[in-house]
């Protein structure tokens, strides 16, 4: 199926507009998703430049698994090697 560059745009954009758009105020429990996403995001940004295998990578890792953890899931990690650059 081809999609349309109007189609396309409803589907990425118009979700969003709508609501931004709403008339209606946010629910308590919608607010503090927010809050807890946006806090989420600063968190992460803060903790400095994200490249794979980097000491920050590894701080990042650990953060978040220690973040999933708070929620009561059980984190699982990952590890592969990387092959270095001469």
């Amino acid at each position: 199926m081809r999609l349309t560059r109007r189609a396309w745009l409803s589907l990425s954009v118009g979700g969003p507009v709508a609501l931004a758009l709403r008339t209606r105020p946010a629910t308590a429990q919608e607010s503090g998703a927010a809050d807890r996403i946006r806090r989420v995001i600063l968190a992460y940004e803060q903790q400095g430049f994200h490249r794979t295998g980097t000491e920050v990578d590894q701080r990042s890792g650990d953060w978040l698994s220690e973040e999933v953890g708070r929620t009561g899931l059980t984190p699982s990690r990952s590890r592969f090697p990387l092959a270095e650059w001469t």
